[in-house]
């Protein structure tokens, strides 16, 4: 008896998790956002307690910005977060890799796969801050499906080969960054922690021009 008693609890808990679980996957198949609003969005409480998701009038403008650049193939995924987070977008760099992914934002919800029920996704019951067809021809860019004839890769004044050094390591395109000093800011050629490869770029901008004229 002792032992009944004490998996009461325990049983009781586990019908209770799953009648969330399941309740939250029907909601998510009705095209509900369930979840904290992503960048872009607030959430917010309807008349009669329901809750959903609408756009934040700024952020949402300055995304809309964000998936037109990248549709055109002409920039670099980092050079279009910077220039957004120069225009207050609230969001850091691993968050808008991830959010540029996200169909929430053409109005869609993603239903993730359960036993034997594929991954899909449904109509929102949102409003979608970009359209269908510019998420497409965003995710045929980072997919590399789409290519832009005659574009080049657009760079800062100060680190004019972006995109056309290789890392001596591990044989990737080198990036640039800016770091601040106390007498203002020093440009760098650089790939990623990891490989330890950064090179003052006022430093390689010169010796190229030096080798260019000799």
């Amino acid at each position: 008896m002792l032992a009944f008693y004490l998996a009461i609890p325990e049983v009781e808990n586990e019908r209770r998790g799953l009648n969330i679980f399941y309740g939250l996957r029907r909601a998510r198949k009705e095209g509900r956002w369930i979840n904290t609003a992503p960048i872009g969005y607030l959430n917010k409480t309807a008349e009669n307690g329901t809750k959903y998701i609408s756009p934040d009038e700024k952020q949402s403008k300055i995304l809309t910005y964000a998936f037109a650049e990248l549709a055109t193939g002409k920039f670099a995924i980092d050079q279009v977060w910077k220039k957004a987070r120069t225009m207050d977008l609230r969001c850091e760099r691993n968050n808008f890799l991830k959010m540029i992914r996200n169909p929430v934002y053409c109005g869609r919800v993603p239903v993730p796969a359960h036993k034997d029920e594929e991954p899909n996704e449904v109509q929102g019951q949102h409003q979608a801050i970009i359209s269908a067809e510019l998420f497409k021809q965003v995710q045929e860019v980072l997919n590399g499906k789409k290519r832009i004839k005659g574009t080049k890769m657009v760079s800062m004044d100060q680190l004019p080969l972006r995109g056309f050094l290789v890392c001596p390591k591990c044989r990737r395109m080198l990036t640039g960054s800016a770091s601040k000093g106390r007498t203002g800011y020093y440009h760098y050629y650089h790939y990623s922690s990891r490989c330890g490869i950064r090179h003052r770029a006022e430093k390689i901008n010169t010796d190229l021009l030096v080798c260019w004229h000799s």
